[in-house]
C-alpha cells in the first residue's frame, strides 16, 4: 500500500472512531464516516468491505497507538520510577478510550464474538509485552542496586502494571491524575526500594 494509500485508511480510521465514539455503533453509517473523513462513501469501501471490518481495524489501530506511546515511556536515561510514573501517565490519557473500545467491540455490528476476542487478544498481547518490559526494568535495578533483591518479580511487573486504572480516573478530575499517579507511584516505590 501506497504512504498515500496508508495515510487516507487511517484518515478515514481516526474518523470511524470519531464517530463511534459519539453517536455509537448503531448511529453512525459509512456515509457519517465518510463527511466526517471528508471524502466519498464508495472511497471508505476501496479500504474497508464493511463498517464491523472499519470498527475492527479502527480498534487495533487504536490499540498499536496505546501500546506504542507506552512503551516509548521505558525508553531513555530516566530512572526506573520516572519510567513508570510516565508509562502510568500515558495509560490514564487513554483509559476513556479503552473504556469506549471495549464497548464497541462488544456491540459489533454482526452481533458476533469475533471482534471482542479480536481486542481481547490485543490488549492481552499488549499487556504481556509491558509486563516483560517492566520486569527487566524491576531486573535492572535489582543489578544496580535500587531495587530490593527479594522482590518477586513475577508479581511485581502485574501490580505496576495495573497502577493506572479507571478507578483512579473516575476517583480524580483532570487536573489531579498527573499528581496522583506520580503519589501512586511513590508510594509502590517505597516498598520497592532499597532502604
Amino acid at each position: 500500500m501506497s504512504k498515500i494509500s496508508q495515510k487516507r485508511k487511517l484518515e478515514i480510521l481516526n474518523a470511524a472512531y470519531g464517530e463511534f465514539q459519539k453517536n455509537g455503533i448503531d448511529g453512525t453509517s459509512m456515509s457519517d464516516i465518510a463527511k466526517s473523513a471528508g471524502i466519498g462513501k464508495s472511497t471508505i469501501y476501496e479500504y474497508f468491505p464493511s463498517k464491523n471490518q472499519l470498527l475492527s481495524e479502527a480498534c487495533v489501530q487504536f490499540i498499536s497507538d496505546m501500546e506504542e506511546r507506552a512503551m516509548t515511556c521505558f525508553q531513555g536515561d530516566d530512572t526506573i520510577e520516572e519510567k513508570m510514573v510516565a508509562y502510568c501517565k500515558t495509560i490514564c490519557g487513554y483509559m476513556s478510550m479503552v473504556e469506549v473500545m471495549g464497548n464497541l467491540a462488544s456491540k459489533s455490528v454482526d452481533n458476533s464474538d469475533a471482534l471482542r476476542n479480536m481486542v481481547e487478544d490485543h490488549i492481552k498481547g499488549f499487556t504481556k509485552r509491558v509486563e516483560i518490559e517492566i520486569a527487566g526494568l524491576l531486573r535492572q535495578g535489582q543489578e544496580t542496586g535500587e531495587i530490593r533483591q527479594d522482590l518477586d518479580l513475577d508479581v511485581a511487573p502485574v501490580v505496576l502494571q495495573s497502577l493506572p486504572s479507571m478507578q483512579l480516573v473516575w476517583g480524580l478530575n483532570r487536573a489531579q491524575i498527573d499528581q496522583g499517579m506520580e503519589k501512586a507511584v511513590d508510594m509502590v516505590f517505597t516498598g520497592l526500594k532499597n532502604p
